[in-house]
């Protein structure tokens, strides 16, 4: 026996047919008809008019968004009308079906689509478009409601649609509104009327009211346990605010540092020197209230005394010139008061001093800087140089040796300027005039037996001076 198969598949159906060979002579076939089964998805929009609003009676035009098989329409306009068509022959009237709303009013239409097959499913979209048909309802939200005397309060229109005019009654006797989102502030306490009034150019107008309550509410006042001090400082802060007779619901302070509590009398810690601004939230029963205080902690940090000069710190005394150095305060945080010492004797109190030196020398520098968190000195040692000519008759070339016990070899030899004479800045050792140390006065070395010439060449700003000696290391 042969079978052969063969399937089509359509969009809706699709026929299969089966060829069955019986023997040699006996053909046998059969049709069989194919459904496509699937899940639907429904959707569907409003193309006239295009943003769902008219006067009534209102004619809309929908338009079938869905997809997947679907074999029954049903179209719930909103209005009490239900249109249901299973396998329509003209599917242009339901996949863009009119409607005529004859009443004002809000409705909400919904479609939902099936697919009749074996297996098929069904869906509905109830989130469409919303048809709002003949005068557009006065709608608004107002923000606060309830809030305190002397704050200002929003009013918010909700029309989905364009309004041609807006007017405000505020209930309090004050000049109407015609803003769309006007901000108002109430003359007294009390329960006040509030009435807007919509007009569209086709449809007429509505009107609707809402009551908003101005309270007294609290009046604030802080104090501190501390206005000022020197950082890390802890402070306490009260609140000293009129309630009149309310009950507190909560509290929030915010320290102009990024800290916050809620507490009634809070401590808080300032790191940090500079000048803060409070804030003070207090909600009661009656509403919410808030008020800033500007500044209201200083904070200074401590003292941290540096300074430096303007350009060189060394100087060859010349009889034409003066020595003179510009000494610049460098110093950080607060301060109001600063003592300088040059090291020659003379000491002043100044910013940033300007000071002669008169005899060559080297000298220690010192500044005291003092402020309302303490003071702190700084000391540079051999900040200044003001040298004179070096003469080779001032420079001492000195040396010291060590030997072991009993004396062994090589020895150690220390190097060193015994100079008393002279400001002297820089050295250098030779050893049979071969340069062996820069920068140090003294120079260590050991020594094997022979003969060493050793030379020291002191310099300074106006120049270099030197003494050397002969050292002879010979057995015992």
């Amino acid at each position: 026996m042969n079978i052969k198969r063969l399937l089509l598949l359509a969009l809706l159906s699709a026929i299969l047919i089966i060829s069955m060979q019986i023997g040699c002579d006996e053909l046998v076939t059969e049709r069989i008809t194919i459904v496509e089964a699937g899940h639907p998805i429904a959707n569907f929009s409003v193309s006239d008019p295009a943003d769902g609003f008219c006067c009534a009676p209102c004619v809309v035009t929908f338009q079938d968004e869905s997809d997947g098989p679907r074999h029954m329409y049903i179209w719930d306009f909103g209005d009490g009308v239900v249109d249901t068509e299973y396998l329509p022959a003209d599917l242009s009237t339901y996949e863009a079906p009119t409607h005529t709303y004859n009443d004002p009013g809000r409705y909400k239409p919904a479609l939902t689509i099936k697919d009749t097959t074996d297996g098929g499913g069904e869906d509905t979209q109830l989130n469409g478009p919303i048809i709002y048909v003949g005068i557009p309802p006065a709608e608004f939200v107002v923000e606060p409601d309830s809030g305190c005397f002397g704050s200002e309060v929003s009013f918010h229109p909700t029309q989905p649609i364009e309004i041609i005019s807006y007017t405000w009654d505020f209930g309090d006797g004050s000049p109407l509104s015609t803003e769309a989102h006007p901000i108002h502030i109430f003359p007294d306490t009390g329960t006040y009327t509030v009435k807007l009034v919509v007009n569209d150019a086709e449809c007429g107008q509505d009107s609707t009211t809402a009551e908003v309550v101005v309270n007294l509410c609290p009046q604030i006042s802080i104090q501190a346990s501390d206005s000022s001090g020197c950082a890390p400082i802890d402070i306490t802060f009260f609140d000293g605010s009129e309630l009149w007779g309310q009950t507190v619901i909560s509290r929030l302070w915010e320290f102009g540092d990024g800290g916050i509590s809620i507490e009634r009398d809070p401590v808080h810690q300032y790191t940090t020197a500079g000048n803060y601004t409070v804030t003070l939230t207090v909600e009661t029963d009656a509403g919410s209230t808030t008020d800033s205080f500007p500044e209201f902690i200083s904070v200074a940090e401590a003292t941290v005394a540096d300074f430096d000069v303007e350009g060189d710190t060394a100087f060859c005394k010349s009889d034409f010139q003066q020595f003179q150095v510009n000494f610049i305060n460098l110093s950080q945080g607060a301060y109001d008061s600063s003592r300088w010492d040059f090291g020659d004797g003379v000491s002043v109190l100044a910013e940033d001093p300007v000071h002669v030196y008169l005899t060559p020398g080297v000298y220690t520098c010192s500044l005291f800087a003092y402020g309302p968190c303490g003071g702190d000195t700084i000391v540079k040692d051999s900040f200044i140089f003001l040298s004179d000519t070096l003469l080779d008759a001032n420079i001492v070339l000195d040396l010291d040796t060590t030997y072991g016990e009993p004396p062994t070899y090589p020895i150690t030899a220390s190097f060193f300027d015994a100079s008393t004479l002279g400001v002297r800045m820089d050295w250098e050792f030779f050893i049979n005039e071969v340069s062996v140390s820069t920068g140090s006065p003294t120079f260590n070395t050991t020594l094997d037996f022979g003969t060493y010439g050793v030379k020291m060449v002191v310099s300074n700003e106006c120049g270099s001076a030197e003494d050397s000696i002969e050292v002879v290391v010979s057995p015992p």
